[in-house]
């Protein structure tokens, strides 16, 4: 291959990457404005929220078989009302989140740290009872990155985005499916989270982010018909 071939070759990388992350950035904004449009006319009510996560990338072949790594999240969330029905009724939970994601290697050897701040929305159906408001739902979420790094023994690697295909993605998307309830001005929430966009890359197979999370959030604001 010449070295013609071979810049010519690269320019067209960098151009088919350059378009997915404009892309993705336009989701990104999309959904913020998505959320801010039903915050603004619906709310039902405003939080704060924590969650403790566990993460790990999967993919057709573990070429390292991934072990959890443990993290959290942090942030906002808003539960808002979009229809009311005679059993259920049909609400948006959404989130404004700082999210950790990342593996730990097979051999424990260094762990793979990448954050993000994710906005996510899911489409809940719930159901009113004596006790609390049980619901489930399934949305989608994106997240920008704001770093990512290799976590050895005795040292810190930083890693850059889309630098290669080692390196994480500075725009991730995914979805979530989640199940909760809330009671008074608490709720607790158990969520899956893949992400779609791929994580990082090796002898030609993709790994994508996956994760597990347990949520407990705290209503400082709420709308009581």
């Amino acid at each position: 291959m010449g070295e013609a071939e071979r810049k010519s070759i690269l320019e067209s990388n960098c151009i088919k990457l350059l378009s997915i992350n404009i892309i993705m950035k336009q989701i990104l904004l999309t959904l913020l404005a998505f959320i801010l449009i039903h915050l603004s006319a619906f709310t039902q009510g405003l939080g704060i929220e924590g969650a403790f996560n566990l993460s790990k990338i999967n993919g057709a072949y573990f070429y390292s078989k991934p072990k959890f790594l443990p993290g959290f999240q942090a942030g906002i969330m808003s539960i808002n009302n979009i229809a009311m029905g005679a059993i259920y009724d049909v609400s948006l939970y959404s989130s404004f989140t700082y999210t950790q994601r990342g593996y730990i290697d097979r051999d424990s050897s260094f762990r793979f740290h990448v954050n993000y701040l994710e906005i996510s929305t899911l489409y809940s159906v719930e159901s009113d009872n004596d006790f609390a408001t049980v619901f489930s739902g399934i949305g989608p979420y994106a997240g920008l990155g704001l770093n990512a790094y290799k976590e050895y023994e005795d040292s810190t690697v930083e890693i850059g985005f889309q630098k290669s295909t080692i390196s994480p993605p500075k725009i991730d998307f995914g979805f979530n499916v989640n199940a909760g309830m809330y009671f008074g001005k608490f709720c607790i929430t158990l969520n899956y989270s893949q992400s779609l966009i791929t994580l990082l890359s090796r002898s030609s197979n993709d790994f994508r982010s996956t994760q597990i999370s347990l949520h407990f959030a705290y209503l400082f604001w709420q709308y009581l018909e």
